[in-house]
């Protein structure tokens, strides 16, 4: 009988957590204060796939002149601190810095986008 109750209880546990995952839905994306908001934090996680190829790289900034080179860069590992502050054709966020090594807590740096041609770019990166 206690084998029954317990066969029971189990098969009652696995119901609960399989309807608990099938109603929880898909994942709410990320508010980031509009589309504007939303293309800066995604140049920020972008930036970790491309930032080796200098080439690239350069695509990705406003002016040339300043633009950290890739073995700079490649040290780090970048995600964006709360929302990106959109002002008409400049924003600014703050972006994590992370040693790429190990993964520790580099720092906290303020950066400024500037929205050139259409397409959001890094205007200024201070690592």
């Amino acid at each position: 009988m206690q084998r029954l109750v317990g066969l029971l209880c189990a098969f009652g546990l696995i119901l609960c957590l399989v309807s608990l995952g099938c109603t929880s839905g898909p994942a709410k994306p990320l508010d980031m204060g509009g589309e504007d908001g939303k293309f800066v934090a995604e140049l920020i996680e972008d930036l970790n796939d491309f930032k080796a190829d200098d080439t690239n790289l350069a695509s990705h900034f406003a002016s040339t002149s300043g633009v950290p080179t890739s073995s700079e860069l490649s040290r780090f590992d970048f995600s964006i601190v709360g929302k990106p502050s959109v002002n008409g054709d400049s924003a600014t966020c703050k972006v994590r810095l992370d040693n790429a090594a190990d993964g520790t807590l580099v720092g906290e740096k303020d950066w400024s986008f500037k929205k050139v041609g259409g397409s959001w770019k890094i205007e200024n990166a201070p690592l």
